[in-house]
């Protein structure tokens, strides 16, 4: 399972949540639970290592994603910084291919004329 689910139970004191393995918020929840903290109930772990557990209604946050305004010098700052990159990227690029070429790895024509 690669998904997580918040199910609100009415007239409860808490929530279902699912949450796949390899993620913080299982390892979050598998902490509190090895700790005893109150109203954390692991009630499934899966096969494939995702949990369902009952955690407190106060534990559990839901907040959408703002998006970040930028000012017009942090984006000329930002497009700078992504140009340097992407220049110092290339040279070492460059470099790493002139240093494979100075590499005799294969023979060449010139190397069997040699012989």
């Amino acid at each position: 399972m690669n998904e997580f689910d918040i199910c609100w139970l009415k007239n409860r004191d808490y929530a279902e949540v699912t949450a796949p393995t390899g993620t913080a918020l299982k390892s979050k929840i598998m902490k509190w639970a090895a700790t005893k903290v109150k109203g954390v109930v692991i009630t499934a772990q899966n096969p494939d290592g995702s949990i369902v557990a009952h955690v407190p209604i106060s534990f559990v946050k839901v907040a959408r994603h703002r998006k970040k305004v930028l000012t017009e010098e942090e984006k000329a700052r930002l497009a700078n910084n992504l140009a340097e990159y992407r220049a110092r990227k290339a040279a070492e690029q460059a470099e790493t291919e002139d240093d494979i070429e100075d590499l005799d790895l294969f023979d060449t024509e010139e190397d069997e004329e040699e012989e």
